[in-house]
This record gives structure tokens, sequence and C-alpha cells, in this order.
């Protein structure tokens, strides 16, 4: 009887936390999006008083694609046990 009230009261926690993350994150959501909002408007303000035409000069680039593999061989080196730590410490000893 005990271990099933103990789990009941587990989920009931975890709901609990579930939402009141659920809470926060909507929160910080809310904060971005007006924060977010105010600085594209002052953008906007900014750019509106002094427009400049800019010519644009295309250049043409030709590129050379030369493809050169190079093939590495990685030796993985296994993790050593600490049994075997032990067998090298002991022979040594010997």
């Amino acid at each position: 009887m005990l271990m099933v009230e103990k789990r009941e009261t587990r989920r009931i926690r975890k709901k609990n936390l579930m939402k009141s993350r659920k809470r926060r994150r909507k929160k910080k959501r809310r904060r971005r999006r007006i924060r977010r909002s105010t600085r594209r408007r002052r953008k906007r303000q900014r750019r509106r008083g002094r427009r400049k035409r800019r010519r644009r000069r295309r250049r043409r680039r030709r590129r050379r694609r030369r493809r050169r593999r190079r093939r590495r061989r990685r030796r993985r080196r296994r993790a050593v046990t600490t049994t075997q730590v032990l067998k090298t410490q002991i022979l040594k000893l010997i």
C-alpha cells in the first residue's frame, strides 16, 4: 500500500514541476517577443532618414576545384580496465 502511495505522490510532484516549467517558459517567450518588436521599430525609424543608392559591381570569379583526399587512420585505444592496471603493477613488482 505504501509503495502505491509513494508512486502517486511522485507522479503528482512531477506533474507540478512540468506545469511550473511550462509557465516559466511562457513568461520568457512573452518577454522576448516584446523586446524584439521594439527593436525592429527603432531600426525602421533610423533607416527612414537617409537613403543612398549604391551601385553594385559584379565580379566573376573562376574557381578551380582541386580535390585532394587525405585519409587518416585513427587507431582507437581501448580503455584500460582497473584489472589490467593491477595486473601490470603486480608484474612490475615481480
